[in-house]
């Protein structure tokens, strides 16, 4: 298992930060499927053969939906299953040519941003690239 999926092109990617079995892993947004966190998320860990529980999500769960909006409900993985734990979630600028990923932003899917600590911690497993944070 790689420690990280960089994407094929140069720029701004969604990505995810995740503890598998205690081993820090990115995880960037492929074709088809870098539009949400939880799409991600539900694509890495699949592509990894680890189960995970769904949870839903009510965009108005008091049942009081504003004039004009309309009552949305979703689905996501959990963000923590028996083998897993998505740790922070955000954006990275990726420069593949020089080997620099900026990170930044947050998920709101999940309602978390970008973790430092695990930034830190992957820096000495790929000392090849620069991760600013």
């Amino acid at each position: 298992m790689s420690q990280v999926n960089w994407p094929d092109k140069e720029g701004l990617h969604k990505v995810i930060q995740l503890e598998i079995d205690g081993n820090p892993l990115l995880r960037f947004g492929t074709q088809g499927h870098g539009l949400y966190h939880a799409s991600i998320l539900k694509q890495s860990l699949e592509k990894l053969g680890i189960k995970y529980q769904m949870i839903e999500y009510d965009s108005h769960p008091d049942g009081m939906v504003p004039m004009g909006e309309v009552r949305r409900r979703f689905s996501y993985p959990s963000p923590t299953g028996e083998r897993y734990a998505l740790v922070g979630a955000g954006y990275a600028n990726v420069d593949l040519t020089n080997k620099i990923a900026k990170f930044e932003g947050e998920s709101q899917d999940y309602n978390l941003g970008i973790n430092t600590e695990h930034l830190a911690a992957m820096m000495a497993l790929i000392p090849e690239w620069t991760l600013d944070f």
